[in-house]
């Protein structure tokens, strides 16, 4: 059996906030998505999805949130193909104004599996 090991290295929020992802193909596997991610969604939710399916992805996702005025920005790119080891990176910005308080967050961070 072939042997995986997840390590997540350079994870920096800025802000102690926990921080979900809440997509169509994870609310309709009702949470199951975090056992069986694959692509980008692996690097936030199980890194060692990564290896599950032999692909390159690039992903860039923008959302905004008019209620707060709230702005999402991600991009990852994940590759297990050219490599033994499948690796991975993404960075995510997001930005919102709850009132007087304007808050900001990057994250960036590297997954190998």
């Amino acid at each position: 059996m072939r042997r995986l090991v997840a390590i997540l290295v350079c994870a920096v929020p800025a802000a102690a906030q926990p921080r979900d992802i809440v997509s169509t193909r994870a609310l309709s596997l009702g949470e199951a998505l975090r056992a069986y991610p694959t692509g980008a969604a692996a690097l936030h939710l199980n890194p060692a999805g990564m290896v599950m399916l032999r692909q390159y992805v690039v992903e860039a996702d923008y959302q905004y949130g008019a209620d707060r005025s709230a702005h999402q920005v991600d991009v990852s790119i994940v590759d297990s193909v050219t490599a033994a080891i499948a690796a991975g990176v993404f960075y995510s910005y997001d930005q919102q104004e709850p009132g007087l308080d304007d808050r900001q967050t990057h994250q960036a961070g590297l997954a190998l599996s």
